[in-house]
Order: structure tokens, then C-alpha cells, then sequence
């Protein structure tokens, strides 16, 4: 902006000595420029002509920092073997998966825009560009989403995979070591997390799935037809069909029908009374306790309910019906309480939640 200004007067300033000539605002008896020509004509001309000089300069500068950088990534690949075929070029963005202990090098000059997971980046010399907010730094902890990133002149950066999986879009060279760790293909769980090893649990007996192929939503609640699903997995009954509908709310050919019949007919559920099942409902914590205690039941594994709930401060809000499954599932350890010291019988279990609870009964009851 203040390029321009000066631009405008000096523009103003090289032609206010040939204003007499430009006179055609006024007539050949006055010829002093009228205010409606200066402020219509003239002076939006003047503005006109140093925007077409700030563009133009720009772009200069633009292409001359660009060859500048472009020239150094050029030299620094001569250097470093980039055309040995063991780096990829990407003249436009282009999407690149990367996993925790994959190693990820961006060459000097390359950009990357972050699109899903966690990750850091480092380097030994140089620095990366925030491009997003201007910054820039040897090393950044935690990329941000949708910010897009520049390796500076001389600098070669190391992209680290923080969670599992991560998503880069980028342009320039790259080149992407693989690890040997046996890594979870979702974006949103990181290898520090309390419930990481029950979910790789889960994931690696087939029990269940992320919300997508990226995607596992630990904090999202689980339904009450997903749990069933689950638990006729668990069994090993996931398959077997012909049984008569038993809910109203749980139609033939839902993906779900086969699994909550099983768990009806083995009384691991009851339903929500009125022929209901509530399929789409999230599970309670209180609910997935005594669906896991009544599947101990079925495997003929349960023992006796033992045990006290005292030491929670919402102990009386846990339900008659699930008093004792909470008092078997607490001794067991298969029930801890929340953050806070609580039970919170009636909040809804989330999907990290079933996953732990699974894998310790499991632990449990092989």
C-alpha cells in the first residue's frame, strides 16, 4: 500500500507539468482543470497506471525470488542425488500418506499444504516457512491443519508422523523412508494416547472399524446396534442368519438385523421395552456393562458380582438393573471411572471406551 502511494505521487508529480496540455476538462476561455475532471477522470487514471507499476513490480520481484530459490533446490539436488530415482517431483500438489516412523524429506524450495493427522517438522540447517502466518523456524512441534508450509533456501526438512497416519498434499521433491512399526491407518489417534493399544486391539481382531478408511472417532459414542454387532463378532456367531424379526425398530436386511437377533435370543440384550431395540441409540456405559456381563453369562464365564462401587460419588445414580454388572465389572477391573472420579453410569460410552473395556474382559475371559 505504501508502494503505491509513492507510486501515485510520483506519477501525480511527473505530469502535473503537462496539466495545461491535459486541460480538456475546461474550455478555451477558462482553461483551468474543473474539479469534476481531476476527481473523475484524472486521478482514478493516475491510480490506475500504479496499479498496473505495484502488479508489475511484484511480479518481478516475484519471479526473481522464485528463480532464486528454484536455481538453489536445482544445485541442491545436483548435489544430493535427487534424480537417482529415490526422490518423487511434484511439479502440482499432490496428496501423500505418510505414517508414525515413516520418514518424510522435503527438499529446499518445496512446499507441503497439511491436510489430516499429527506431525512435526525439523531440520538440521535452514529453516521452514509458515507460509499461512508468516513465521518460520527450524523446527515446527505440531504442523497445523490446512497451513501450508515452504522449505527455505538451503533447507532440507524431515516431516515425523506424530499420529499413526497423516496427510500431506505437496509440490517439489520428496522422499518418503517406511518404518517397520506396526501403525493404525487413522489420522486422529496418536501413539501416546490411553486408549491406543485397545484400539489396535479392536482393529487387529476385527471386532470393529473406523467411522472411515481415515477416521476411528475414539470420543464419538458407539450404538447400540454397532455394540451388538461387536459382541456377535466377539463370539464368533457373525454370519449365521433365518432368525424371525424381534423388534419393530430392527428391519430385515439392516446391516445390524443378524447380530442383535443373535444377541436377543441369547438374552445378552433385552430391547427398550414395546417391541423397541433403538438400534441408532448410544450405548450407555451403564447399558455396555451389562451387555458385557450378560455375554460373560453366555460364554459361561461370569463370576459371582463381588465388590463395592463406594469409592465413586455418583455410585446411587448407577440403576437397579445394572447394580450388580457394575459392582462384577469394577472388581474385575473392566470398569475404571471417568477423569473426574466418576462413574457416569448414564453418560454415553464412547468408542475408545468400548475398546478398552473389551480388551481388558477379553483379558479377563480369553
Amino acid at each position: 500500500m505504501k508502494r503505491k502511494i509513492v507510486i501515485v505521487l510520483i506519477l501525480i508529480t511527473a505530469l502535473l507539468g503537462g496539466l495545461a496540455a491535459l486541460a480538456v476538462g475546461g474550455s478555451s476561455g477558462d482553461p483551468l482543470i474543473t474539479l469534476g475532471y481531476l476527481t473523475g477522470t484524472f486521478l482514478p487514471g493516475i491510480e490506475k497506471q500504479a496499479d498496473a507499476r505495484v502488479d508489475e513490480k511484484s511480479a518481478e520481484d516475484y519471479e526473481t525470488y522464485q528463480k532464486k530459490l528454484d536455481d538453489s533446490a536445482a544445485l541442491w539436488a545436483g548435489k544430493a542425488g535427487l534424480y537417482d530415482g529415490s526422490w518423487s517431483y511434484a511439479a502440482a500438489f499432490t496428496p501423500l500418506t505418510f505414517h508414525r516412523g515413516d520418514t518424510v524429506l522435503l527438499s529446499p524450495g518445496s512446499s507441503l499444504l497439511f491436510l489430516e493427522g499429527s506431525a512435526s517438522a525439523s531440520a538440521e540447517s535452514g529453516e521452514m516457512i509458515d507460509v499461512s502466518s508468516g513465521t518460520s523456524g527450524a523446527s515446527i512441534e505440531a504442523l497445523t491443519v490446512n497451513r501450508r508450509y515452504l522449505a527455505g533456501e538451503d533447507a532440507v526438512f524431515s516431516l515425523s508422523a506424530l499420529s499413526d497416519t497423516a496427510v500431506i498434499s505437496y509440490e517439489g521433491y520428496c522422499k518418503v523412508t517406511q518404518g517397520t512399526l506396526d501403525v493404525l491407518p487413522f489420522t486422529d489417534i496418536v501413539s501416546t494416547a490411553w486408549y491406543y493399544d485397545s484400539i489396535q486391539y479392536v482393529y487387529d481382531a476385527g471386532l470393529f472399524n473406523g467411522v472411515s478408511a481415515s477416521r476411528f472417532a475414539p470420543d464419538s459414542g458407539m450404538t447400540r446396534a454397532m455394540l451388538a454387532t461387536v459382541l456377535c463378532r466377539l463370539s464368533g456367531a457373525a454370519g449365521q442368519t433365518g432368525s424371525a424379526p424381534l423388534f419393530t425398530d430392527v428391519a430385515q436386511g439392516a446391516w445390524y438385523y443378524d447380530a442383535v437377533n443373535w444377541a436377543a435370543q441369547n438374552s445378552i440384550v433385552n430391547g427398550m421395552g414395546g417391541s423397541l431395540f433403538a438400534p441408532a441409540s448410544n450405548v450407555t456405559r451403564e447399558q455396555l456393562v451389562v451387555m458385557l456381563y450378560r455375554y460373560a453369562g453366555y460364554k459361561g464365564v461370569t463370576d459371582q458380582a463381588s465388590g463395592t462401587l463406594s469409592k465413586f460419588p455418583d455410585a446411587g445414580k448407577v440403576s437397579s438393573w445394572a447394580l450388580d454388572p457394575m459392582c462384577w465389572a469394577v472388581s474385575g477391573g473392566i470398569v475404571g471411572g471417568r477423569s473426574d472420579g466418576t462413574l457416569d453410569p448414564s453418560g454415553n460410552a464412547t468408542r475408545a471406551e468400548v475398546s478398552a473395556m473389551l480388551e481388558r474382559f477379553t483379558a479377563l475371559f480369553p
